[in-house]
C-alpha cells in the first residue's frame, strides 16, 4: 500500500495554525480576511503518483485555533478525473478517509489529473496537476556529527544528505519525503523471540529545494534528517527511504509557506494570522477557505541502511538497564519490562520485507 505524502501531524497544521502568508514569486494570492477563525474549512490531503496504490484522499474539518484534533468529514463522494472525463472514484473507508481501488489504474507522467470532492451538494475542485517524470536521486549518504541541543547539551549523532540533478533541465523543484525504520534490541532478554522488534516513522520535516538561479540544476548536501545516539534508532541497524518529486513553482510556493508556519508556531504572537490557501477551492464560492493540497507526483526512491557498527566512533550513552556499578544484574527476570521485552517500546517483532537479514 502506497503512503500518504502529508502526515497527520501536517494536517492538524494546516487545520489549526493560521500562519503569516509569505509571497513567493506571486504565485499564490493571500487571503485578505479580517478574522482569524476559520472553524470549519474543509481540510483536504490529497495525493496520487506513479507507483502502484490504493491512493489516499484524507478529509476533515477544521476546529478552532488551539484544539489538538480536526473532525473527519463523513459522506462525501470523491474522485479523480481526466481531461477526457474518465473518473476514478475513492470509497470511504473509514471515517474521513477515502481510498482508491488499487487494482484498477496509477499516475502516468506527463498526464494531467484533478480532484473533484461533493459535499452536501457543495462541490469542490483542484487545478488540474501534471504528473511530472522525477530525475533519479543520485545518493543518499550520512556524516558523523555532533550538534547542541537547546539547553546547551551536546548530542552525538549522524546528519543524513540526498543529492541530486536534471541532466535534461526540466526539474526546478524538488520535494522528498523519508521514512525511518530501526530495530529494537532490549539489553537483557528473558525470552529470546521478544529480544527484537522493529519500529518506523515517516518524517514531520517538509523538505524542499530549488536550484532556480543556479548556474547548474544540482542539489548537493541537502539535510533530510539527523538523528542521534539517543534512543533505540542507531542502536543496532537503521535504515532510512528517501522518496524524491519533481513539483511545480505553485506547489514549492505552498508548502515554502507552511514550512514557514510550521516552523513559526509557538511564537505567532505579533502576526497577523491568515490561512494559507492550496490548489483546491470551492467552485460556488471562491471566497471560501479550503486548506490542504491535491499532490500529483512521480516518486523516485533510495534506501541506505547503517549499522552500529558503521557508527562505532560516535559517542553513545550507557545502556540504561546496565548498573555501573554493579555490572549485569544477577537474574534479569527481576528487571522492569522495559529491559527485558522489546514490545514494550512499541515496537513490532515483524521483520520488514525489506530488512537483511
Amino acid at each position: 500500500m502506497s503512503e500518504t505524502i502529508l502526515s497527520a501531524n501536517i494536517s492538524r497544521k494546516l487545520a489549526l495554525v493560521l500562519p503569516i502568508v509569505l509571497i513567493f514569486d506571486g504565485c499564490i494570492e493571500p487571503f485578505d480576511g479580517k478574522s482569524t477563525d476559520y472553524e470549519n474549512s474543509l481540510v483536504v490531503e490529497a495525493a496520487i503518483h506513479d507507483t502502484p496504490g490504493p491512493y489516499q484522499v484524507l478529509l476533515s474539518r477544521s476546529r478552532p485555533f488551539g484544539t489538538s484534533s480536526s473532525l473527519p468529514q463523513t459522506g462525501a463522494s470523491v474522485c479523480v478525473t481526466t481531461p477526457e472525463g474518465v473518473c476514478y472514484p475513492f470509497t470511504e473507508v473509514a471515517p474521513g478517509k477515502y481510498l482508491s481501488d488499487s487494482a484498477e489504474w496509477r499516475g502516468q507522467p506527463g498526464t494531467t489529473y484533478k480532484l473533484e470532492i461533493d459535499v452536501n451538494g457543495i462541490h469542490f475542485e483542484s487545478s488540474e496537476e501534471l504528473l511530472r517524470s522525477t530525475p533519479a536521486i543520485d545518493s543518499v549518504y550520512y556524516e558523523l556529527e555532533e550538534r547542541y541541543t537547546d539547553a546547551e547539551e551536546v548530542l552525538s549523532g549522524i546528519a543524513l544528505f540526498v543529492d541530486t540533478h536534471d541532466e535534461n533541465n526540466s526539474t526546478k523543484f524538488y520535494k522528498w519525503t523519508s521514512i525511518e525504520s530501526w530495530e529494537i534490541k532490549v539489553e537483557f532478554p528473558i525470552d529470546y523471540n521478544l529480544w527484537t522488534c522493529y519500529d518506523s516513522d515517516t518524517s514531520k520535516i517538509i523538505q524542499i529545494a530549488t536550484t532556480r538561479g543556479l548556474s547548474k540544476n544540482v542539489v548537493s548536501r541537502h539535510e533530510l534528517n539527523y538523528v542521534s545516539t539517543e534512543g533505540f534508532r542507531l542502536g543496532s541497524y537503521y535504515s532510512l527511504l528517501v522518496k524524491q518529486s519533481a513539483i511545480d513553482q505553485k506547489a514549492y510556493s505552498y508548502w515554502s509557506e507552511i514550512k514557514q508556519s510550521t516552523e513559526m508556531a509557538g511564537s505567532l504572537f505579533d502576526i497577523q494570522h491568515y490561512p494559507i490557501r492550496g490548489n483546491i477551492h470551492n467552485t460556488s464560492d471562491a471566497e471560501e477557505v479550503v486548506l490542504g493540497y491535491f499532490e500529483v507526483l512521480s516518486i523516485q526512491d533510495k534506501r541506505i541502511f547503517i549499522s552500529r557498527r558503521d557508527v562505532k566512533d560516535l559517542n553513545f550513552p550507557r545502556p540504561s538497564c546496565y548498573s555501573v556499578w554493579d555490572g549485569p544484574p544477577s537474574d534479569p527476570r527481576f528487571l522492569p519490562r522495559r529491559c527485558t521485552d522489546c514490545t514494550y517500546h512499541g515496537g513490532s517483532l515483524k521483520k520488514p520485507n525489506f530488512w537483511p537479514n
